[in-house]
């Protein structure tokens, strides 16, 4: 069974991190093969990391224009925190994505008050060098897309066998971690 998922227009961490990755093996190869004299990769990467970053979290934030022109939030919930830390509860009776960064920090997020629409719901995680806690109710099914680099997920759910409540998390997770607890 194949879904489509439609970002809105945005910038993933998935297309981001890509690209970040496609531009330094391109700088590398061109250096190596003496076609350009740059500098160290080394001393570039860390500046080219942080601007990897920034974009990415600024473009997130970009709103959304609609069919009838009006302007609206790109999801339900938006949580970014950078060196520092997010502790919220989460309150919906109509859950239909969201999306949290954590770059140098960390989020926790309660969902055990919430109520998804429609039966499944999409969480965008972009996570460098910080960790994302997510608490769940005991009767969501949480499928993970992750993308992790130096980094991990860890599910620690026990979903039960008939549920129609699904939670889908997808996004980047570099240097850091995602752990989802019921």
């Amino acid at each position: 069974m194949s879904r489509c998922y439609h970002n809105g227009g945005r910038v993933t961490g998935h297309l981001a991190f890509g690209v970040f990755l496609l531009v330094v093996g391109v700088l590398s190869l061109l250096n190596n093969l003496n076609i350009i004299n740059i500098p160290p990769l080394t001393r570039l990467i860390f500046p080219a990391l942080l601007i990897w970053v920034g974009l990415n979290l600024v473009m997130r934030q970009r709103p959304v224009r609609t069919e009838s022109g009006v302007t609206a939030s790109p999801s339900d919930l938006n949580v970014s925190t950078m060196l520092g830390g997010v502790n919220r509860k989460v309150v919906s009776n109509g859950f239909v994505s969201g999306t949290v960064s954590a770059v140098l920090g960390g989020v926790n997020l309660d969902f055990r008050d919430v109520e998804i629409k429609g039966g499944e719901a999409n969480l965008d995680v972009f996570a460098v060098m910080g960790g994302v806690t997510l608490m769940v109710p005991p009767d969501w099914i949480v499928e993970s897309r992750l993308t992790p680099l130096l980094g991990g997920y860890d599910d620690k759910t026990h979903p039960p066998k008939d549920s129609t409540k699904r939670l889908i998390i997808r996004g980047t997770v570099a240097m850091g971690g995602v752990e989802v607890k019921s």
